[in-house]
């Protein structure tokens, strides 16, 4: 980006993810994570501090609207190795509040990834990058059909990425998110 002169202007990462995964982490290791557009949200299904979060998603959202940013998100927290949940119950709705928000003021594009790997091995077998889903400015955004697609969407994803992996790669401990 700094050889093509685009480097001040072209948006940064911010990868939302459970506070967490980044308080677990060692202090060089969160930095890099951090530098790298990490932001961490208090996923607690009790309890969680909803005014520092919301503080944490107002910038996220204005940066998003403004092209200074893109936003990545794991939107099932501390619920994706509950595999005997459906997919459609472990992802967390915020994503879908925060979608419907942003559709008010821009456009957005959610562009749904779909990962396959093998928990007892902690390698990660697949990734698929599905079907980019589009949402315009001003559209009628119902937050409970936003989730579902998503929710449709993800779980083709993660299908297709079990599919591109040969089954002993995947073993008897897979997860997929």
């Amino acid at each position: 980006y700094i050889e093509d002169g685009i480097a001040d202007t072209y948006p940064r990462p911010r990868i939302i993810l459970n506070e967490d995964i980044l308080l677990a982490m060692g202090s060089k290791m969160r930095y890099i994570f951090e530098a790298l557009g990490a932001i961490g949200i208090d996923a607690s299904l009790i309890g969680a501090n909803k005014v520092a979060n919301g503080k944490k998603m107002i910038q996220i959202m204005d940066e998003y609207k403004k092209g200074e940013s893109n936003i990545f998100v794991f939107p099932e927290g501390e619920l994706c190795i509950l595999e005997e949940i459906p997919l459609s119950k472990r992802v967390q709705p915020g994503i879908a509040n925060m979608i419907a928000k942003l559709v008010s003021e821009t456009d957005v594009c959610v562009v749904p990834v779909g990962f396959a790997y093998n928990k007892s091995q902690k390698n990660l077998s697949a990734i698929q990058i599905g079907e980019p889903i589009m949402y315009e400015k001003g559209s009628e955004c119902n937050k409970d059909d936003i989730l579902q697609t998503i929710c449709n969407e993800l779980e083709s994803t993660v299908t297709k990425a079990k599919e591109n992996v040969p089954e002993s790669s995947l073993g008897d401990n897979a997860v997929q998110v």
